[in-house]
């Protein structure tokens, strides 16, 4: 990761045995820049091989924006892993991309709000993906 010149937010998932696939499946619906690093990878040869190849830290560049992920820390408690509540991705772009990266992340998941007309102008949606997170989408057209 470049060294960070400003404050930043940044989501990171936790997704409990699910990285590589989910985010590859976020690569593939919104594109940008994949790394993923195994605990196998950062520990070396004293790494437990019961979780050698989870995902131990995964980032996703798209644009400005960064996601990352992880299997969790199999050395903390479970609960540890999980906590904090419920988490929303908003994402934001123009008409065309809205209605791109909606239709990709919704794949396998559940539509709450389908695209619509907002009344502030442009488009707005929510969905639950296929991991349990909620994406709300907002375009900037309008």
């Amino acid at each position: 990761m470049p060294a960070l010149t400003k404050t930043t937010l940044t989501p990171y998932l936790m997704l409990m045995g699910k990285a590589k696939e989910a985010m590859q499946f976020y690569q593939k619906a919104i594109g940008g820049e994949l790394h993923m690093q195994t605990f196998g990878e950062a520990q070396g040869p004293g790494c437990p091989t019961a979780i050698k190849d989870q995902i131990m830290h995964a980032s996703l560049k798209f644009g400005d924006f960064l996601l990352m992920g992880s299997d969790g820390n199999p050395e903390e408690p479970e609960d540890i892993n999980r906590s904090g509540g419920a988490v929303q991705l908003s994402i934001g772009a123009p008409d065309a991309e809205i209605v791109r990266l909606f239709g990709a992340l919704s794949q396998g998941g559940q539509v709450v709000h389908a695209l619509f007309d907002a009344p502030w102008g442009g488009k707005f949606g929510v969905l639950i993906d296929r991991y349990g997170f909620q994406w709300m989408f907002a375009s900037s057209d309008g």
